[in-house]
């Protein structure tokens, strides 16, 4: 501990350009869990709650920052924007915890644009083909002639 899960939850379509391009809102989560022990200062619960906060903070710093919008895809710039829909504080899903686990999650959308364009293919030569369809005890035989 800590401990962070990124999670690919789902894209939606927003914009349909052409019949080759669309925009998607790209939905991920990002869950923070910290824990921490009871101390003669603090409770292990507030510690931890600290930590999670400070971790949320960086994240959201770390992916709202301008030189990550592109996340290194350098020569393709088809993520067009991104915002942080919610910082959570959540329950873990251990009860009665004797570290005290506290856990958090950042909802981060990201709006990028997918391209389905087939490439035209290369035409390597001209094949021609003869093929006979015959009857059979047992069905259609294919029968290539030339």
């Amino acid at each position: 501990m800590p401990a962070i899960n990124i999670v690919y939850s789902d894209s939606e379509q927003q914009v349909e350009s052409t019949s080759f391009t669309s925009v998607f809102d790209n939905k991920f989560i990002i869950e923070i869990y910290c824990n921490a022990e009871t101390s003669e200062n603090a409770k292990g619960d507030t510690i931890a709650s600290l930590q999670v906060a400070k971790i949320l903070g960086l994240v959201r710093s770390i992916l709202m920052n301008n030189t990550n919008l592109h996340l290194d895809f350098v020569n393709c710039k088809f993520i067009q924007k991104r915002f942080i829909k919610s910082l959570t504080r959540t329950q873990p899903r251990i009860a009665n915890d004797a570290l005290n686990t506290i856990s958090g999650v950042v909802e981060i959308h990201y709006f990028a644009e997918e391209t389905t364009e087939t490439q035209n293919g290369t035409l390597e030569m001209t094949l021609s083909t003869v093929v006979h369809l015959g009857e059979t005890t047992n069905g259609y035989q294919f029968i290539i002639q030339t």
